[in-house]
């Protein structure tokens, strides 16, 4: 039984085939609440039934990294070495940790730390942090486009894959359907600029699309031998001025 600790986390059983094991592994991050230190060890409260133990210099070079995603040590102006020894400092008996964590379901039950998966899922918190800032301030993201998909375009985005529908880049990149079709492959593997359309955190999905104008996208077109498309077809034809409205009403007087 989990203790109260674990109550609001989400924990998902698993089969490991290498091992013939089950384990429970989290969801979400945990938060590990340090509660003994030696020279070689460091164990963690995280409210299973045992302590999660790693060793400290495994902990030390592997944690490192989630730290400074989770820690604002360059705002506080330090750099790398200073934002190590900063690390280590907290590196204390009652300092507290966030990380995705598992349990095997034996008799001897033991707790371990996923630095791997825990990193990875800080990174993508808040990358999906990022992008929700941008599509409220309807703000700009670079994206690679990787290939074509069933009604639309894969697009890798600070390693997230988001969606790009087709009738995006056929209203904005191409002049009619039969260009798209011969064309589009000319747009794979670049690297644009996009907006942030639709956000599903819980789905990971992402949707983008085109800014109408953009210099930076004109130019990959330009590279690629695609025209910055369609600003001449967009636009309505260019009225007459007044002087010639003018000119062009004495020619008919003329006429008369």
């Amino acid at each position: 039984m989990k203790s109260l600790l674990l109550q609001n986390t989400h924990f998902k059983k698993e089969h490991i085939e290498y091992i013939d094991k089950y384990l429970y592994r989290s969801q979400d991050l945990i938060k590990g609440r340090i509660i003994k230190l030696t020279k070689t060890h460091i164990y963690f409260d995280i409210g299973f039934k045992s302590p999660s133990k790693t060793t400290l210099e495994k902990f030390v070079k592997e944690y490192f990294r989630t730290f400074l995603l989770t820690q604002s040590v360059y705002k506080k102006g330090l750099n790398q070495k200073e934002a190590f020894k900063y690390f280590l400092k907290c590196i204390k008996l009652g300092s507290e940790f966030n990380f995705i964590a598992h349990e095997l379901i034996a008799p001897n039950s033991k707790s371990f730390i996923d630095f791997d998966l825990t990193y990875n899922y800080i990174s993508e918190a808040k990358l999906f942090f990022k992008l929700n800032f941008i599509k409220t301030n309807e703000g700009l993201i670079k994206g690679y486009i990787l290939n074509s998909i069933n009604g639309g375009f894969s697009v890798d985005i600070g390693g997230l894959v988001a969606f790009l529908p087709n009738k995006e880049v056929k209203s904005k990149l191409f002049k009619n359907k039969v260009d798209f079709l011969r064309k589009k492959n000319l747009i794979m593997h670049t690297t644009m600029n996009f907006h942030v359309s639709q956000i599903n955190i819980e789905r990971r999905n992402i949707v983008v699309t085109l800014p109408s104008s953009d210099k930076s996208n004109k130019e990959v077109l330009r590279i690629k031998g695609l025209e910055p498309l369609r600003a001449s077809s967009l636009e309505s034809k260019p009225s007459m001025s007044t002087n010639s409205i003018i000119s062009a009403k004495k020619k008919k007087r003329k006429c008369i």
